[in-house]
C-alpha cells in the first residue's frame, strides 16, 4: 500500500515537472515571438524615418530648383526686352523716297511680337522699353522734326479680340505708341501724326507665319 502511494506521488510529481518545463517553453516562444515582433516594428520605424528623410531632401531640391526657375524666368525676361530694342535699332532704315541731304526721311518699324501681345493694343513691358528706346533718336537726332505713327496688321480676320476689324487694331495701336511717346517719354504730341493701315500695306506674304509676323508692326516716318 505504501509503494503505491509513493508511486502516485513520484508521478505526480513528474507530472508537475512536466507540465511547468512544458509552460517554460511556451513563455519562451512567446517571449521570442514579442521579440520578433519587436524587431520588425523598429525596422519599419527605420525605414520610414529614412522614407521621411528622402521626401525632405525631395522637396528642398524641389525648392531650390523652383527658384533657379524663377530666376532663369527674370533673366529670359530681361534678355527679351534687350533682344527687343536691338531688332528694333536693326529695323531702322531710310525711307525709299527722297529728301534733302539733312532731312531725308527715315522709317523706324517696332515689330508687333514685341510690342503688343497678340490682338491687344496695349503695349506690353518688352515693347514699353523699345519704344523708350526709340524715344531718346526722336528728342536727339531726330529732335524737331515732325513724324507719323501707322500701325499696320497681317491678314487675319478679327474673332475675339473686341475690335471691329483690323483696320481699327491698327490705328488703337499707333495711339497707344503716340500715348506713351507723349506721357511716358516727353515727346511733344504736336510733332506726332498717328494713322491705321489695317491689313492694307504690308511688307511680306500674309500666306507664312514669318510673312504675317513681319506684316504686324508699327511704323514711324521722320519727315
Amino acid at each position: 500500500m505504501k509503494k503505491m502511494t509513493r508511486s502516485k506521488i513520484w508521478a505526480g510529481t513528474f507530472a508537475v515537472v512536466g507540465v511547468l518545463i512544458a509552460g517554460t517553453g511556451c513563455t519562451q516562444r512567446y517571449t521570442d515571438a514579442i521579440e520578433a515582433r519587436d524587431q520588425q516594428i523598429r525596422t519599419q520605424h527605420e525605414e520610414l524615418l529614412s522614407l521621411q528623410a528622402d521626401r525632405d531632401a525631395a522637396e528642398a531640391r524641389a525648392g531650390h530648383l523652383e527658384s533657379e526657375l524663377g530666376e532663369e524666368r527674370s533673366r529670359r525676361t530681361v534678355a527679351e526686352g534687350s533682344l527687343a530694342a536691338l531688332e528694333m535699332e536693326a529695323e531702322v532704315q531710310p525711307a525709299s523716297f527722297g529728301g534733302s541731304e539733312d532731312f531725308t526721311p527715315v522709317v523706324l518699324t517696332l515689330p508687333s511680337s514685341v510690342t503688343f501681345d497678340s490682338g491687344k493694343a496695349t503695349l506690353s513691358s518688352a515693347g514699353k522699353k523699345s519704344v523708350r528706346t526709340l524715344s531718346a533718336s526722336l528728342k536727339a537726332e531726330y529732335a524737331g522734326r515732325p513724324f507719323t505713327i501707322v500701325g499696320h496688321t497681317d491678314s487675319t480676320p478679327i474673332k475675339k479680340s473686341g475690335f471691329k476689324d483690323n483696320m481699327e487694331l491698327s490705328l488703337r495701336r499707333a495711339e497707344a505708341v503716340q500715348r506713351f511717346l507723349a506721357a511716358e517719354c516727353g515727346v511733344s504730341p504736336s510733332r506726332i501724326t498717328v494713322s491705321g493701315a489695317g491689313e492694307f500695306s504690308p511688307v511680306a506674304d500674309n500666306a507664312t507665319a514669318e510673312g504675317r509676323g513681319r506684316n504686324r508692326r508699327v511704323e514711324i516716318t521722320i519727315r
